[in-house]
């Protein structure tokens, strides 16, 4: 029996049962399978762009949004600090940074020559891999701010199922600062509308139905919390729903790097009422295999990784 063979910075395999649940749940959760050289690289790379004040870009507070929706009468999704059940904003801040590989050579050459292609190929049965991007998440302590649960494929311009992202944190996550939540078998579903992130409110122009209230209805959706450590991976559906607890800490961060593949089966799809830092393609029509500049080939089971390397 063929050992295989196992990229750069990954120390064990993708197991068939893993496999299996990825395809049953729309998740999977990947524990202990980077190394701590891997971990130690990403939180680098992390803190290089989301410290970065030259890049206007490079990230945005998420609590300052919720205060402009609140303003505008929208519900914002907040937990209730640590001396209070009472639901309140907290004075942390919620950092989040998108689609920042383009201006950053150490965060695309992480993305494309990682060893996450191969895993999102395992996982999803595809022959060949295509990175989409990256997203930067940080709840620093008390900031309260929930991240109300969605769809990924809503914001994105592209169809498919094969179609992943990687959610890998640089610290111990637990209840108290932040855990991801999914609800299993809902990738099986429709698509719904993109929300304000913060908020369950529908995003401005978007087309369809609302996702329904999973946060009040979580045994009703079969949501699953999971705790993570440094060296995991949380790898879900585009299409599976979920979101995230605030962090109530006043002293623990809760800092996460998501990367997103895409598979054989994905095609351009410009879709109506996107964020609009959502990337596009200025080559691609509608229906086009995904493959193109914006969406470069990473990694194909004949020939390993195809994407040039970064100088980073």
């Amino acid at each position: 029996m063929q050992t295989e063979q196992l990229a750069a910075g990954q120390i064990r395999p993708v197991t068939a049962e893993e496999v299996e649940q990825y395809k049953t749940d729309g998740m999977v959760h990947l524990k202990g399978i980077l190394d701590a050289d891997l971990v130690v690289r990403m939180e680098k790379v992390f803190m290089e762009v989301m410290d970065d004040e030259s890049n206007g870009l490079a990230s945005s507070d998420f609590g300052e949004l919720a205060k402009g929706l609140e303003a505008q009468g929208l519900e914002i999704l907040n937990e209730s600090d640590s001396t209070s059940q009472t639901p309140k904003a907290g004075n942390g801040k919620f950092k989040a940074g998108g689609f920042n590989c383009q201006n950053y050579p150490s965060l695309n050459e992480l993305g494309t020559r990682g060893p996450f292609g191969p895993i999102a190929a395992k996982l999803m049965g595809s022959e060949r891999i295509c990175f989409y991007g990256d997203q930067l998440f940080w709840k620093q302590p008390n900031s309260l701010q929930r991240t109300a649960f969605h769809q990924d494929a809503t914001y994105i311009h592209h169809e498919g199922e094969q179609c992943c992202t990687f959610w890998m944190p640089m610290e111990k996550v637990d209840e108290e600062n932040g855990m991801m939540g999914y609800a299993k078998g809902s990738h099986r579903g429709e698509l719904y509308k993109p929300n304000l992130f913060v908020s369950q409110a529908s995003f401005p122009g978007s087309e369809g139905k609302d996702l329904p209230d999973v946060e009040a209805n979580e045994k009703e959706f079969n949501v699953v919390y999971c705790p993570a450590e440094p060296g995991d991976i949380i790898v879900h559906h585009v299409k599976t729903w979920h979101g995230s607890t605030g962090n109530t800490s006043q002293t623990r961060h809760r800092r996460a790097m998501t990367l997103r593949y895409l598979g054989d089966d994905i095609r351009y799809l410009e879709r109506m009422g996107t964020p609009p830092d959502s990337p596009k393609s200025a080559r691609l029509k509608n229906g086009d295999p995904i493959e193109c500049e914006e969406f470069p080939l990473m990694w194909t089971r004949e020939d390993g990784f195809v994407a040039p390397r970064q100088t980073v």
